[in-house]
């Protein structure tokens, strides 16, 4: 299967219910509601640009899209988690019980996920002026030995009298230095032992009602400070409020169901912003619940909006596949598209169905995405020839922000270098991917593009996949697209997809609007 390579697939799923025509018919009714062949606003003068994000570029893509209104007028989210805060309440959950984790995904993919996240947000169990990541009096050094290292005692409500030492420590199973926590000593061998807690000062001690990982009103919290141990003097205590540590404020910003709630979000008659939510059933990372949240949030919303929420259906072309026909896969069953977003409920990790059928779910999500954004977009089909083909290439820009080249994979139409069609540009999708895909692997979605053009079913567009990687003085790692918190792991990662736009869009031929221009570059 194509996209094996990208085998986060089978460990972020999610869960939700699809959307269904309001006028009664749908999957299972004899009678379809018309449909446009295209929604396209002529009189749309910004950029027709559209944002992919995929496993945990998800909450990067969407921060920017609906953080930015206007600059993206179609998202698609798939496969990720949508809220860094949500992310770090199952943080949370696992430091309380370090020993106890669940068997999938394993302890080294959690490990190095969570060192990612930290390296990207910041470290929120403790205050180090000397590092955003490590806690304290620890430096990355500190792990080379193998051994553990004994320091000061730390104040938490496992050592509220400050008695037990603090140390660094490896995980048994996976052999990783958890180099982000530390433990208490509480046997004063010089180690941690199986059930000696992690020391957490993520924030004062609360009674956490609906169990959502965050203090709401009403709920009853201890004014102790984010140390949870009353008279130390630390961090906010007997302020008469609750506080959380100061290095969690960026995890609390992350977090897009926000921005779609925000009255600073315009989704009156000018919102362009189309958004596709991707969910599937199997669910170990526990994001359900976060997709659920902005789902809701949305539906709310838009239901309100001037602009409505209008049904939209793509007739006998898009579905769900249960197996392979040729290179395609077959539809089973149609799909009906609310024109502002989309939310489907697909089966996933099912160890009974044939590898077939995997196959074609795999690829058929991908398509049905690919759909959803043509037909939001501009420009046609009837320009490809048969011997056509679309290019997939690796390239590289120079980052004045990294100070270095930093490579992205472009996807070129079929027919972009022909000199039949040197006058005409291309809308762009730009794609944040996942932690456990390369650019080599995402020339597939460039296949998958190809193959629905050829065959009349989806547009052309320019596809950028911007590289997610993370790599400074050998901490290699991902990126989440964001600047990183933590300045051990490298720099201003979010700053750089300006740049790439910017270079992507004075480079290639970009449709800016939706009569071509007339000063289209090579």
């Amino acid at each position: 299967m194509r996209f094996n390579k990208l085998w986060i697939l089978p460990a972020i799923l999610l869960l939700w219910i699809g959307l269904g025509c309001d006028s009664g018919a749908g999957p299972e009714g004899n009678e379809e509601p018309f449909c446009e062949d295209q929604i396209i606003d002529e009189d749309f003068t910004g950029g027709y640009r559209a944002i992919l994000g995929f496993g945990e570029g998800v909450i990067p893509a969407l921060r920017l899209s609906l953080g930015h209104p206007g600059k993206f007028n179609v998202t698609l989210a798939m496969n990720g988690p949508t809220s860094a805060f949500a992310e770090l309440s199952q943080i949370d959950s696992l430091a309380a019980d370090f020993d106890h984790w669940p068997t999938e995904p394993s302890r080294a993919e959690r490990l190095l996920a969570m060192r990612d996240f930290l390296a990207a947000y910041g470290n929120p169990y403790y205050q180090n002026e000397d590092s955003n990541y490590y806690p304290p009096e620890v430096v990355a050094d500190s792990y080379t030995a193998g051994e553990p290292l004994v320091l000061p005692p730390l104040y938490s409500p496992d050592n509220p009298d400050g008695t037990y030492d603090s140390v660094t420590f490896f995980d048994d199973e996976s052999g990783l230095a958890v180099d982000f926590w530390l433990a208490h000593d509480l046997n004063g061998n010089g180690r941690r032992d199986p059930g000696e807690p992690v020391i957490r000062q993520l924030h004062e001690p609360f009674v956490d009602t609906n169990q959502n990982g965050d203090r709401d009103a009403g709920e009853a919290y201890d004014d102790f400070g984010v140390d949870g141990v009353d008279g130390t003097g630390d961090y906010g205590e007997g302020n008469g409020q609750f506080d959380w540590n100061p290095n969690a404020a960026a995890w609390r910003a992350a977090n897009p169901a926000d921005l779609a709630a925000s009255a600073a979000l315009d989704l009156t008659a000018g919102y362009q912003n189309s958004v596709y939510l991707d969910a599937l059933e199997e669910d170990p990372w526990g994001f359900n619940e976060q997709i659920e949240l902005l789902a809701d949030t949305l539906e709310t919303r838009l239901s309100g909006a001037e602009s409505g929420v209008d049904d939209f259906c793509i007739r006998n072309r898009l579905g769900r596949y249960t197996g392979l026909q040729g290179d395609y896969p077959v539809l089973t069953e149609p799909l009906w598209f609310p024109e502002k977003y989309f939310l489907d409920l697909l089966p996933g990790g099912n160890p009974a169905s044939s590898i077939a059928a995997s196959d074609a779910l795999q690829i058929g999500r991908f398509y049905q995405a690919l759909r959803f954004l043509s037909l939001r977009m501009p420009n046609g089909t009837n320009d490809i020839h048969k011997e056509d083909s679309a290019i997939w290439q690796i390239r590289s820009f120079y980052s004045e922000v990294l100070e270095k080249e930093v490579r992205f994979g472009v996807g070129f139409p079929a027919g972009y270098f022909n000199e039949i069609s040197a006058w005409k540009s291309y809308p762009v999708v730009y794609v944040f991917h996942d932690r456990h895909s390369t650019l080599a692997d995402w020339s597939y979605l460039l296949a998958d593009q190809g193959d629905l053009a050829h065959r009349k079913l989806a547009k052309q567009a320019l596809l950028i996949v911007l590289d997610g990687s993370r790599d400074a003085d050998g901490l290699a790692g991902y990126s989440h697209y964001v600047n990183q918190a933590a300045t051990e792991f490298g720099g201003a990662y979010g700053d750089v997809v300006d740049e790439l736009m910017e270079y992507v869009e004075t480079t290639f031929r970009v449709q800016v609007a939706y009569h071509d221009r007339d000063d289209d570059e090579d």
